[in-house]
């Protein structure tokens, strides 16, 4: 049951981006495989960064603040988009010039993500965290050398 309604949303995609395509008369947008950033994943970041605030962990601390569950890191989201595009386009740290990011929206705990890569030319990249409702989360704007 779970599979058939994932392989639904998959074909939504699809057509969303051949549709996108359409109407823009330009190449589809990449869409990447689906990604859950899970709580052992949470916890180790906030030891590697130092940011235990509860809301990334505790459940009951995320509902107090209004979420269902608790969320990513901001700047984990961040590093996910820019670890995406460095993957995808081979490009080692050593090339980035300069990054700037928007955070749109909070992602929880376990909720599905993807990211597009938008090129501006061939130094100069957007990279969106999308979630599983289509919202932007997170905005990075990555200028190459």
């Amino acid at each position: 049951m779970k599979m058939e309604k994932d392989n639904k949303e998959r074909e939504e995609i699809k057509k969303e981006e051949e549709k996108e395509k359409e109407e823009e008369g330009g190449e589809i947008k990449k869409i990447s495989d689906e990604l859950r950033v899970n709580l052992k994943r949470l916890v180790m970041y906030a030891g590697a960064s130092g940011d235990f605030n509860e809301i990334h962990y505790n459940f009951d601390a995320a509902k107090k603040a209004g979420f269902s569950r608790p969320i990513v890191h901001g700047m984990l989201s961040f590093a996910l988009c820019v670890k995406h595009l460095m993957e995808k386009k081979n490009i080692t740290p050593d090339k980035i010039k300069k990054i700037r990011a928007k955070f749109l929206a909070p992602v929880e705990l376990e909720e599905k993500i993807h990211f597009e890569i938008d090129k501006n030319d061939e130094k100069n990249f957007k990279v969106f965290l999308i979630k599983e409702n289509r919202e932007k989360a997170v905005e990075c704007e990555v200028e190459i050398k």
